[in-house]
């Protein structure tokens, strides 16, 4: 765990103060708790979704990657979304089940709708998103990509793969070990999600090559699908 989430740590946390100036809060949407990081000094920009991994919450994720005092810096506002043990009893976004890899049920709606709830909570006039995973948030990161292109700008992803790698927990674990298909039908797929011919948005993608939970040929399909 902390070899893969160091990758993460450099890339947004370089040059930052060591404490935010802002406010970090919790509240919840519906049924499902988040955290929110407010920088002091807010910017017209999208909105950052940050998805931890598993056996982490919001608040982990955020003093991890110091990913507040980078929002600090950029005046960015981030949304730390709450897995619970209920839904996963390792915390882990269930990225592979069938329901959650839909736009319009699930735990990937789930995110969307909180998204749009704090953008009018608010009232954020830059309504496109930008969406962070480590693990299991990075590969809910890609689903996110891929089922609503119009409002996901950009992703960045550590220790992810592609969309519809895995279908239920066996087909989850055959994904992390590197058994991912094919890359294009896994593009394809996203493609007919989200009802486009092209991802117009920024990716992000890191992997180490001794990643012993999620292999790193989970990154070719991405990069297929991004090239």
């Amino acid at each position: 765990m902390t070899r893969r989430i160091a990758v993460l740590v450099l890339v947004l946390a370089w040059l930052v103060p060591a404490d935010a100036a802002g406010t970090f809060t919790s509240g919840r949407h519906g049924k499902r708790g988040y955290a929110l990081y407010v920088p002091s000094a807010p910017a017209a920009a999208p909105l950052v979704v940050a998805l931890h991994g598993c056996w982490q919450t919001p608040e982990d994720f955020a003093r991890g990657t110091r990913l507040n005092e980078a929002a600090e810096r950029r005046g960015l506002v981030v949304l730390y979304p709450a897995q619970g043990r209920r839904d996963n009893p390792y915390r882990c976004w269930n990225w592979f089940n069938p329901s959650d890899q839909a736009a319009a049920h699930g735990e990937a709606a789930a995110i969307l709708a909180m998204a749009r709830h704090v953008q009018d909570e608010r009232a954020m006039r830059d309504r496109r998103l930008l969406v962070l995973g480590f693990s299991a948030g990075g590969f809910m990161a890609v689903n996110l990509a891929c089922l609503a292109p119009q409002a996901v700008a950009g992703i960045g992803v550590t220790a992810g793969g592609p969309y519809r790698c895995g279908i239920g927990p066996s087909g989850a674990m055959q994904c992390m070990r590197g058994r991912t298909g094919d890359p294009a039908v896994s593009a394809a797929q996203c493609l007919a999600a989200g009802g486009v011919r092209a991802l117009p948005l920024r990716a992000s993608l890191w992997h180490v090559d001794a990643d012993a939970v999620v292999d790193a040929a989970n990154l070719a399909a991405p990069e297929t699908l991004l090239a």
